[in-house]
């Protein structure tokens, strides 16, 4: 697609990276694209909602490629490799968080937000982290919790916003309140600017509402086969708004079958 090879592949994990288990592809096609990246010497990264250890337990589990650096928690952690394979926090981008909430604790919020919003359940205590606090929504429910969330961070003056998605293995949405304009595009953004990548060279994969930001933040963007139609259409009006020429790719095929279509369309690797 492009004379200028992109780099690195940046990818959400849960339906996006993670084979399905009703896509019996899903795993030939992950074990494909680490073959690929082994030997054309392709970089990878994760961008994520889970925390670490819960990254680190898919990595183990999937049999992922070993990542080079891993965004966490919705764009609220950053971890680099270290040269004996372990990762570190990435204390830079940690301080620009603290500089945006101008160290206010968003757990702060947890009580008040729950009393003002009974929809609402807390996630399990490791979900809690840091810069993000995150609740349980019905679906149905979602749309209108998220508007009230909203308007209640702006009249506590609170230098937080929320990013909302569906769980894509149970039938339930996902609310998480972080500092503004924290997300998995800016996390992304950050790490570009501190190894000097252009981020138009970045390419992005997801599939959900919490990757929405990083779709459209300049990167070339892959949305798999089983992103949510609404989803695919935003992303494309935005890249049309942009004037972006060839920067999306809409898979047919799902999950890591879609990264893998969207690789070989992007120029990563030949096929």
């Amino acid at each position: 697609m492009s004379a200028e090879q992109p780099k690195p592949l940046v990818t959400d994990l849960d339906g996006t990276l993670i084979p399905l288990a009703e896509e019996p592809a899903n795993a030939a096609d992950l074990e494909t694209l680490r073959r690929k990246l082994e030997l054309h010497r392709g970089e990878i990264a994760f961008a994520t909602g889970r925390h670490f250890d819960s990254v680190l337990r898919a990595i183990d589990e999937f049999q992922l490629p070993t990542p080079k650096w891993i965004v966490c928690d919705v764009g609220t952690a950053v971890y680099l490799s270290s040269d004996d394979g372990s990762f570190v926090l990435a204390e830079s981008y940690r301080r620009e968080l603290l500089r945006i909430t101008e160290g206010r604790d968003v757990q702060s919020l947890r009580s008040e937000l729950l009393r003002l919003n009974p929809e609402l359940s807390l996630q399990e205590e490791p979900k809690q982290r840091e810069f993000k606090l995150s609740f349980y929504v019905d679906p149905s429910r979602m749309p209108a919790v998220v508007g009230r969330i909203h308007e209640q961070l702006t009249r506590l003056a609170a230098p937080f916003e929320i990013i909302s998605s569906l769980d894509p293995w149970q039938p339930r949405g996902l609310i998480d309140v972080i500092p503004r304009g924290a997300s998995k595009a800016s996390a992304v953004t950050w790490y570009a600017q501190e190894t000097k990548i252009a981020l138009e060279q970045v390419v992005y994969a997801g599939d959900s509402g919490n990757d929405l930001a990083a779709l459209v933040a300049g990167c070339r963007a892959i949305l798999v086969g089983n992103a949510a139609p609404e989803l695919i259409a935003e992303v494309q009006q935005r890249h049309l708004e942009a004037d972006w020429q060839e920067r999306l790719y809409v898979a047919d095929g799902k999950a890591t079958s879609g990264v893998l279509e969207g690789c070989y369309w992007f120029g990563m690797f030949p096929q």
